[in-house]
């Protein structure tokens, strides 16, 4: 009777320890799953971030394109006016020339 009371108490604080031990285990779990989902937050807060800034880069090149764009017509503008300019001063030298021949 006391050998059966022994193991009915050694059956009964194993059985203690593992349901202490599945309580541990699920609180760890818990945890780790809570820190888990602040981590999967945390990276999509930086995922918008990078996003966002690789937007706003790609939008400062675009107007920074038009600016150059348009600087490049003005120059070509400016120097096809002048070499028409040179051209017209070229065609009243040779009609100055041949006036005189």
């Amino acid at each position: 009777m006391a050998a059966l009371a022994e193991n009915l108490a050694d059956a009964v604080e194993r059985e203690c320890s593992v349901v202490q031990f599945k309580e541990d285990h699920e609180a760890k779990n818990e945890k780790l799953d809570a820190m888990m989902m602040s981590e999967m937050a945390d990276a999509r807060k930086r995922i918008k971030r990078v996003q966002k800034a690789e937007a706003d880069e790609l939008s400062a090149i675009a107007e920074e394109r038009k600016r150059l764009d348009a600087r490049e017509q003005e120059i070509k503008a400016g120097a096809l006016a002048k070499v028409e300019a040179e051209r017209r001063r070229i065609a009243k030298c040779r009609a100055y020339i041949a006036a005189g021949e």
